[in-house]
């Protein structure tokens, strides 16, 4: 029946602590009777058994059932065909009543059949006498009647052996040998294999004994059962039938059993704190506890007979007849398996189970909103051939050869060419990225309301040519008229979070940030089809925009509000920072390749005194001898036979100084100032936007020049008294003069004009400028050539316009020299390279944020993982008591991944559900999140299908982590 051949087993092989705990055993088995396995504890007969039952795996030998090697064929067909298990513990399903126990060792035998199947249920019920608890579970059942279970639940197959482990090992006297007998009955068809270490039990029911020491077998031997009917075991002593003795000492009390010992017993007790202390002085005593396989038991024994209706019960198990099976160990359907899901999971689940469903649900809310966050930068993607200029090439420029070539064939039919500007940053999108104000529009005059960035080249009003206008106008346009193509409408309408910003007609009005000048913004004045991301807006304002990024040392003239003649100049001079060649009026420089000559200099100075010194040097000297002269002239008509050289120093002459001091002190500043107003529109050349300045030179408030006056408010004053007596007062009578003061009347006009002031206050110049004409200006910003003593950028690009891009492209490559050309910029920049940079910053960011989003996949499933773990480790016990009685690893794995399946879709299903929901409602309800979040049907599917798999196969892991292991080694080392 069974042969084993030089079985051996080992633990920690190969390591220090190695251990040969099956030592090269060969047996051969009869084909029924009950076989004991004997020995000590720790001997190996456990092991043996389970090697012979399929729960353990052995290094070498074989063992053979019936001829049919364990190693070579399907141990799940030879455990649940041949073989049932008797357990110590039992091993019985607590959740399920005890007919299903029962019949799941039949489904694990691919038996169907429902009425077979109680048929075999109640026999095998019948033969333990436990047919009426069969609806019962196993938890309201004593050791006895469970244990009685677990046999009908071995011999519910008829298998042909029958393997108990330690059957009796947790039961009471009586139950004990109820079980004994119900197995003796068995073993008259049937082998059963008994691991016991209770010699009573060897001796009273068993046949053959084989005793194993150190994992090896001493002897076989065949036993001749005597006394069937007594239950006494060897290792159980009855107090009752010894003699007893008593010794009292206060509080303590000792009971003696027993002869009188050969020795003397010494014993110290000592009692420390509370704390009792035992110490035993002699080797040959045992002490005795609950594990001790020596049980003490009062009273006497008594000679116990079998009861009737153990052995009246019993029938013969032989007519429990199979069918053959097909798929021996699937004991889990689709239906039981989402079952046992649903109950363990969500009817019964204890509180960490709903925090880690909690968990798993927050999991996919997380993933889909990542996701849809890096969905972006594949829209980024798709839309690369939107998201630059396919008309524009960028020719760098380091000579006028180059430029003149270019500028020259403007409008040549052959080359494709209808504009040029200069580009002084490096071209990296080729486009302009344009703020629009969405909440501003013309008649508004805040530029702190809705921002939406578009990128868009920036083009005047003269490329707008034939294209068809959708909406507004294209032509008469005004100074600050903007007109941007259907293609960059379409982008501001996409990124637009205003209600009143949906359609064409919406856009009309709305202002442009980044164009302004003089602090006046475009306004979208018309929107015309094109395919071409593109704006266009007034020359001036183009070159404006071109020319503040050159370095180049100019001004447009209207924002100085001086007239300058096309092809003149007018030099604008810091005194503390002077070009060290000044050119004089009338002189020629170049700017650009532009010849300007100098028709006016103006120089800004420190103060009106430096500024007087220079240009009117005789006022003065008069100043410096005004007083002197009249003071002289009083000398002469008050003492006229005195030289006035003979009377400067007398007290006389003290007198009438500090008297002609105090009458003509308005006076003396009278002539000092005589030129204040030309000194002031000089310095608003160069302070123009000192608010004071502004009032005067621009809204003429004549009281505002007195701020630039030294002791202005008294001179205000003493102005104001003239008009009214046509003298100045003394300059010690002025306090006296009540009018209102200087500061409260210029109070009034600051504001007044406050607002006013704001829209038109302009920049400062802070270095040496030259003021020209618009049309020079223009000029400037289209073609790099000579540029003489002024500042100039060091990095700058001819962005060539095409209206034919593949004829330009062929030419330029055609026809440009760049062989001498040494710099570390790219000489040409065409279309096709711009879709490749544009795409490799895409790229690159994509990898950026893919590295993210797997670090978060990685995370978040590792998160998931260990919260499925602890899930599988709850149901450890569930696991290897399942293994043990024949589940196949591959039925576990079917359950798993449906039990997975359940909870993913309660968990994180459900929080895929709520968070896509959320995304698609918000990008209906708000254009707010399309600019955090893309995501289509696709990538919603693609995040489903994802997280699904994820959450499947982090549920499987544990599992198959455990099933790793043999059943006995899931038995034996999880805590069960």
């Amino acid at each position: 029946m069974i042969k084993l051949n030089n079985l051996n087993k080992y633990y920690n092989k190969g390591k220090q602590n190695e251990i040969h705990v099956v030592n090269n055993i060969e047996l051969e088995l009869p084909e029924k009777g009950m076989v004991a396995i004997f020995g000590k504890s720790g001997c190996g007969k456990t092991t043996l058994l389970n090697l012979i039952g399929g729960l353990d795996k052995y290094e070498s030998g074989s063992i053979l059932i019936d001829d049919i090697d364990l190693n070579n064929h399907d141990l799940n067909e030879i455990r649940n065909k041949y073989i049932g298990y008797i357990f110590q513990n039992y091993n019985l399903d607590d959740s399920i009543n005890c007919f299903e126990n029962i019949a799941n060792a039949l489904k694990l035998c691919d038996v169907r059949d429902e009425e077979y199947i109680e048929k075999c249920v109640l026999t095998a019920l019948k033969n333990v006498g436990m047919e009426k608890y069969k609806k019962r579970t196993p938890d309201t059942l004593s050791g006895g009647q469970q244990q009685r279970i677990a046999i009908a639940r071995a011999i519910v197959k008829n298998p042909k052996i029958i393997l108990a482990d330690e059957p009796t090992g947790n039961l009471d006297d009586k139950n004990t040998l109820m079980i004994m007998n119900l197995l003796k009955e068995i073993s008259k068809n049937h082998l059963v294999l008994l691991v016991t270490h209770e010699e009573t039990l060897v001796k009273q029911f068993c046949d053959t004994v084989i005793n194993i020491s150190d994992g090896k077998v001493i002897d076989i031997n065949n036993n001749e059962i005597k006394e069937k009917s007594t239950q006494k075991r060897n290792n159980d002593i009855y107090l009752g039938e010894l003699d007893k003795k008593e010794i009292s000492l206060d509080e303590v009390n000792i009971e003696y059993y027993g002869d009188a010992p050969s020795e003397d017993i010494n014993i110290k007790i000592i009692n420390n704190d509370g704390k009792l202390y035992i110490k035993i002085l002699n080797e040959k005593i045992k002490i005795l506890d609950e594990s001790s396989e020596v049980k003490l038991i009062e009273g006497k024994f008594e000679k116990t007979e079998v009861h009737d209706y153990e052995i009246k019960n019993h029938s013969n198990i032989t007519e429990l007849e199979l069918p053959e099976g097909k798929k021996y160990g699937s004991l889990y359907t689709l239906k039981s398996s989402i079952k046992s899901s649903l109950i363990n999971n969500f009817k019964n689940r204890r509180k960490l189970d709903r925090n880690l469903h909690i968990c798993l649900c927050l999991f996919a809310i997380v993933i889909v909103i990542f996701t849809g966050s890096f969905g972006t930068l594949f829209k980024s993607l798709d839309n690369i051939n939107e998201s630059f200029n396919h008309n524009m090439f960028y020719v760098y420029i380091n000579n006028d050869e180059i430029s003149k070539e270019l500028f020259d064939k403007i409008n040549d039919p052959n080359v494709g060419i209808d504009d040029i500007n200069l580009d002084y940053t490096f071209p990296s999108t080729g486009l302009d990225n344009l703020r629009f104000n969405a909440g501003s529009f013309e008649t508004f005059d805040d530029m702190y309301l809705t921002n939406i960035s578009v990128y868009s080249t920036l083009l005047d009003h003269n490329m707008i040519g034939n294209k068809d206008l959708v909406v507004g106008k294209k032509d008469n346009l005004s100074f600050y008229d903007m007109v941007i193509t259907t293609e960059t409408a379409d982008k501001i309408l996409a990124k637009s979070q205003l209600e009143s910003i949906k359609d064409y007609y919406d856009l009309l009005g709305v202002c442009c940030a980044n164009t302004v000048f003089d602090n006046r913004p475009c306004v979208i004045a018309g929107i015309v089809k094109s395919d071409e991301c593109a704006s266009y807006i007034n020359p001036v304002i183009l070159a404006y925009n071109i020319n503040k990024q050159s370095g180049l040392s100019i001004t447009l003239d209207k924002e100085t509000d001086l007239n300058v003649e096309k092809g003149k100049g007018i030099l604008l001079l810091v005194k503390d920072n002077k070009l060290e060649e000044k050119p004089n009026v009338g002189d020629t420089v170049f700017i650009n390749g532009q010849n300007i000559t100098i028709d006016q200099i103006f120089i800004r100075f420190n103060s009106y005194d430096e500024w007087l010194q220079y240009y009117y040097p005789e006022i003065i000297k008069k100043c410096n001898s005004f007083y002197n002269d009249i003071v002289k002239t009083k000398i002469e008509e008050l003492y006229p036979d005195k030289l006035f050289e003979e009377m400067i120093g007398t007290p006389e002459y003290k007198n009438i100084y500090t008297e002609v001091s105090n009458n003509y002190y308005f006076d003396y500043l009278d002539l000092y100032n005589s030129k204040i107003d030309e000194y002031l529109n000089n310095l608003y050349l160069f302070e123009n936007n000192d608010q004071y300045l502004w009032l005067y030179v621009k809204k003429d408030i004549d009281i505002a020049k007195y701020y630039f006056i030294n002791n202005g408010e008294n001179y205000y004053k003493a102005v104001k008294y003239k008009e009214e007596h046509s003298v100045y007062p003394n300059n010690n009578e002025i306090n006296d003069y009540n009018i209102t003061p200087l500061l409260t009347d210029i109070d009034y006009y600051i504001r007044h004009y406050e607002f006013e002031f704001n829209i038109e206050e302009k920049h400062r110049i802070r270095k040496n400028e030259y003021v020209i004409d618009e049309s020079d200006f223009i000029s400037i910003s289209k073609q790099k050539g000579k540029t003489d003593a002024i500042e100039n950028s060091t990095i700058a690009y001819a962005a060539v316009h095409s209206n034919n891009p593949e004829l330009t492209e062929k030419w330029l490559y055609e026809n440009l020299s760049f062989t001498n050309i040494n710099h570390d910029y790219p000489v040409l920049v065409t279309p096709t390279d711009l879709y490749y940079h544009y795409k490799a910053d895409v790229n690159s960011e994509i990898t950026m944020k893919f590295t993210s989003l797997v670090a978060i996949f990685s995370l978040m499933s590792l998160c998931m993982y260990f919260i499925m773990k602890s899930s599988t480790l709850n149901r450890i016990k569930e696991i290897g008591m399942y293994r043990a009685i024949g589940v196949s690893k591959k039925n576990f794995i079917f359950k798993f991944i449906v039990e997975s399946s359940v909870i993913t879709l309660f968990t994180v299903v459900v929080g895929y559900i709520l968070s896509s929901g959320f995304i698609f409602i918000g990008l209906r309800v708000t254009k707010s999140i399309e600019l955090m979040i893309y995501y289509p049907w696709y990538l919603a599917i693609f995040v489903l299908i994802m997280l699904i798999c994820i959450s499947i196969f982090c549920g499987i892991i544990p599992i198959l982590l455990i099933l790793r292991k043999t059943p006995s080694e899931i038995l034996s080392k999880y805590d069960i």
